[in-house]
């Protein structure tokens, strides 16, 4: 890479590896025929290709300069205008062609060149150190470890071991460090011994400059956006002073010489501060202009909620209201878009969030947010399914004013746009049932005492929890059984032989009364007939209709080896509904019963007994 500045020229590794001298063994014999300058021994010392200078000699290129060390010797380049003084133990070798100075060993080089010169100046240290200028002032000082350079007029681009990227410029009245063999660390104020101070009070004297102390102002003109995705960035700028050089810093990492544009690329993410100062020929370094941005390359991450809470799963009895939010953790949120349509949203399809929406039907809504920079999340989705129509019910049976026995079937038809989830059966307001398919049926049995009106209300509940009645009033009509034995009817007949066998007999009518809301078939059930002699017998009967008595005359029992009449008398008992079958109104044990008596004299045999 090359850098060229208004008044320097600043190489890259490999141009400064390519001009380092190379032994004298394989440099070109004709490159010391080139005359560059004029070496003058001040003290001591001084040898020039090994021969000792005795006043004054020729410099060709490729000649090795050294001294003594108290030596001080004075350089003299035509071409660059360039003078050099040359201090302590010092060893100098001027470049074939004249391209540079080589300056190795422990001793101090001060330089000084023309502000006439228009060619750059080129100075190496050791191990990778170079400096570059055109018409300063400075001093180049090698100490063990380490070469410091100090600038007193105009400014020089000083880079080390990792070239132009590590490069610093040393402006008027500063000076930097360098380490053997490493980078320039942050130019500091200068700080000059009596000689230094002497040295380079002369050498700028000598080349004399017009007096300038005003800085120039850098400014820049352009750059990236305040928040991108980019990990890449470049800046454009300018000063007000014709032919100043630049110097720019990113992120506080150290100024390094530049030229507009100046590019960076894989910036990570994050914040990022670019400052520029602009140097004259002066030395006079301006106040930095700095731009500050953000590289974002993370989305925003939004949220849904719906009527305030997390939205459902399933669905919506009414309209829905929904509230769209995001959040960025690094340029902010610049805004949401959505749809209802179920198409995917962006920058040209939906529409931009402004506040909470009412949905009123079901839809599916997709949204996405986008932050400062561009970055755009993933599509989100949420499925909003309302309904706000109730579904339809209509009670089928019972019917109105209907006539119902105890056990009844509630039946309902529904239906919904959407589905019937379910259909409630209530009796007198209580649930007694649900059904969750069609036919919407439910079986009820009322009982004793239960007879009489009610009220069935058929609840329609749909997917959405929409709500749908119908409610029809019914009259339960419980069988009323009730029994009457003839006592005068209980006769006894015995068979006249050598064992007692005597069968009891009796009259007796079973009603099934009618109630004030009408009469109601009873049955089957069956009778149970008993004898106090222990005879007894079950009487199945079918059914019984209301207001129609049945009579069983001289029903007879079973024959029995124990005479019924007796001291006390012969009793039957005859019980309706012996098993419990029937729902009767008026008994709570569901049984109608009863005794009847009869007495008579009396154990022989003969013809039957009968009641007195």
């Amino acid at each position: 890479m090359s850098l060229t500045l208004a008044s320097l020229t600043l190489t890259g590794v490999a141009a400064a590896a390519a001009a380092l001298p190379t032994p004298a063994a394989a440099r070109p014999a004709s490159s010391a025929q080139s005359t560059v300058g004029r070496v003058t021994v001040v003290w001591d010392t001084v040898r020039l290709r090994g021969h000792r200078v005795p006043g004054s000699a020729v410099l060709s290129a490729g000649s090795v300069l050294s001294t003594s060390r108290g030596g001080q010797a004075r350089l003299q380049l035509k071409a660059k205008k360039t003078q050099c003084d040359v201090y302590g133990k010092a060893q100098t070798t001027v470049m074939p062609g004249a391209g540079s100075i080589w300056y190795d060993a422990l001793g101090s080089i001060y330089c000084g060149t023309s502000p006439k010169s228009t060619r750059p100046g080129l100075f190496k240290g050791k191990r990778g150190l170079q400096i570059s200028s055109k018409d300063p002032v400075f001093a180049l000082l090698n100490r063990p470890g380490q070469s410091i350079v100090k600038v007193t007029r105009g400014f020089v681009a000083v880079r080390g071991l990792h070239g132009s990227q590590t490069a610093v410029i040393v402006a008027r009245n500063q000076q930097v460090v360098v380490p053997a063999g490493g980078d320039p660390g942050s130019p500091t104020g200068i700080r000059l011994s009596a000689r230094e101070r002497a040295t380079m009070t002369r050498l700028a004297a000598d080349f004399k400059q017009p007096s300038d102390s005003r800085p120039p102002k850098a400014t820049v003109l352009s750059g990236p956006p305040d928040a991108g995705t980019s990990t890449e960035a470049t800046f454009e700028f300018k000063a007000d002073e014709r032919g100043a050089s630049f110097a720019c810093e990113l992120d506080g990492g150290g100024f390094h010489p530049c030229s507009s544009p100046q590019s960076y690329d894989g910036l990570a993410e994050g914040s990022h501060t670019f400052a520029v100062q602009a140097v004259d020929a002066a030395g006079n370094l301006g106040p930095a202009s700095t731009r500050s941005w953000l590289v974002d390359t993370t989305p925003p991450s939004s949220s849904i909620t719906c009527d305030g809470a997390a939205c459902a799963g399933d669905w919506y009895a009414k309209p829905v209201s929904v509230v769209l939010s995001a959040t960025d953790s690094g340029s902010g949120v610049d805004r949401i878009r959505y749809t209802l349509d179920g198409s995917e949203p962006s920058t040209s399809n939906g529409s931009d969030y402004q506040g909470p929406l009412v949905v009123q039907s079901a839809t599916v809504l997709r949204y996405r947010a986008y932050d400062k920079a561009g970055n755009a999340e993933a599509p989100h989705q949420q499925a909003l399914d309302i309904d706000p129509v109730p579904p339809t019910v209509a009670l089928v049976s019972p019917g109105p004013d209907a006539t119902v026995p105890a056990g009844v079937t509630l039946t309902a038809g529904a239906a919904d746009n959407v589905a019937v989830d379910r259909v409630e059966f209530l009796v007198d307001g209580d649930l007694v049932g649900t059904a969750k398919s069609a036919p919407y049926t439910v079986q009820y049995a009322f009982g004793p005492g239960e007879d009489g009106p009610h009220t069935v209300v058929a609840r329609a509940v749909d997917s959405a929890g929409n709500v749908a009645e119908s409610s029809e009033t019914f009259y339960v009509v419980l069988p009323n059984l009730t029994v009457g034995v003839d006592g005068t009817s209980i006769t006894e007949s015995c068979a006249d032989s050598s064992v007692v066998e005597c069968s009891v007999s009796a009259t007796f009518t079973i009603a099934n009364e009618p109630s004030e809301w009408g009469s109601i078939t009873a049955g089957p059930f069956d009778v149970l007939m008993q004898a106090s002699n222990g005879t007894s017998k079950t009487i199945h009967v079918d059914g019984l209709a209301g207001g129609s008595p049945l009579t069983f005359t001289n029903e007879e029992l079973p024959p029995s080896d124990s005479y019924c009449f007796g001291d006390s008398g012969c009793t039957v008992t005859v019980t309706v509904d012996s098993a419990h079958v029937i729902a009767e109104s008026r008994e709570d044990d569901n049984v109608d019963q009863q005794t009847a008596y009869a007495y008579g004299s009396g154990t022989s045999d003969g013809p039957p007994r009968s009641a007195r």
